[in-house]
């Protein structure tokens, strides 16, 4: 392991953004760690910390995380993100769709288009893996929706990814199963979203 100086927390923080890129999340932890020790209220460094026990499925400790530096008031380009990761946690660990339909309709969330988008899709996720399938489809048309009022002339983070690989993942089941309605349903939906793939940014934020 690269020996860095303890007192030089810049290249610490470089360092370790090196490391979320190599999506070494677990190793980069320790290293912002490092510096919060030192730099407790570093906006950047604690989004950063949010970011990787996100990805790395450390729950428990991302929302505190997340209040923290809301009343830190981070800047506007950090917002979305970490409405975002409140969503992500509240709807895959605690699959909480009522706590996470508040967020969705909170004041926080009138800026933030993308987020609603996001949370509509995630919602999809964990039907699907609950086989609620047309509940599913539903969200994700819900997301459509969404899409179709945003201004096209810019882009959005919105997490394509998970809506793609969800769909195809259940298409696959719909085959199997001889369901050609569910089946044209799923069709339709992926070939919609497909229409507003120039104006989306995948997020960074994985499930």
């Amino acid at each position: 392991a690269l020996e860095l100086n303890p007192e030089d927390l810049f290249l610490i923080k470089y360092y370790a953004l090196n490391l979320i890129s190599l999506e070494k999340e677990e190793e980069a932890i320790e290293h912002l760690e490092i510096v919060l020790v030192e730099e407790p209220e570093d906006v950047e460094t604690l989004v950063n910390l949010a970011i990787c026990k996100a990805n790395t499925k450390r729950y428990d400790e991302v929302l505190p995380l997340i209040e923290k530096i809301f009343a830190l008031k981070p800047p506007p380009e950090d917002i979305l993100m970490l409405l975002s990761m409140k969503l992500v946690v509240t709807i895959f660990k605690e699959k909480d769709v009522k706590e996470g339909l508040k967020i969705i309709d909170s004041s926080d969330l009138k800026n933030y288009p993308e987020a609603r988008i996001n949370a509509y899709i995630w919602f999809g996720s964990v039907l699907i893996q609950e086989k609620k399938y047309e509940k599913a489809l539903l969200n994700f048309e819900i997301s459509i929706e969404l899409l179709r009022s945003l201004n096209l002339e810019h882009e959005y983070e919105v997490d394509g990814n998970s809506l793609i690989e969800d769909l195809d993942l259940l298409r696959e089941t719909a085959q199997k199963e001889q369901k050609p309605r569910l089946l044209d349903k799923i069709d339709q939906i992926k070939s919609e979203f497909l229409t507003f793939k120039d104006i989306i940014c995948n997020l960074i934020i994985s499930l």
